[in-house]
Parts: structure tokens; sequence; C-alpha cells
């Protein structure tokens, strides 16, 4: 299978899930589990360091696909 080019047309609300995921009661969450949306219920926000996000992205070589580090 080839790669495949999405054009991707809205935008994702990762903090909307998250809040989601903490309002969902034990039986929602245990009707969720053992299907497709499993890992949703895993989703937590976490604090985003602005200097390594920007290093990261200074490092990337899209050649190789990977980050030139060290």
């Amino acid at each position: 299978m080839g790669n495949v080019d999405v054009a991707i047309r809205h935008r994702y609300a990762f903090e909307i899930e998250c809040a989601l995921n903490a309002t969902l009661g034990d039986i929602q969450k245990e009707a969720i589990r053992g299907n497709v949306w499993d890992l949703v219920l895993e989703y937590k926000t976490y604090a985003m360091d602005q200097h390594m996000v920007q290093a990261l992205v200074e490092t990337w070589n899209p050649n190789t696909k990977s980050f030139n580090l060290g």
C-alpha cells in the first residue's frame, strides 16, 4: 500500500476530548473499553515546552523523516 496524502478539513480539539473524558462515568468508560475508541480514554493534556518544540521543528529532516538530534 502506498503513501496517501490526506487533507484535513477540520481542526481536532484535543483539549475538548480530554475534558469530555473527565466527565465520563465508570459505566460509560466500561462501554468504551475493548473497542476502537479504547485508546481515547487515555488522552490527557500536557504542558508543551516551547523551546523543545522549536528545537525539534528546526532539526526535522524530511528526507529521512526523522529528527537530527545530538
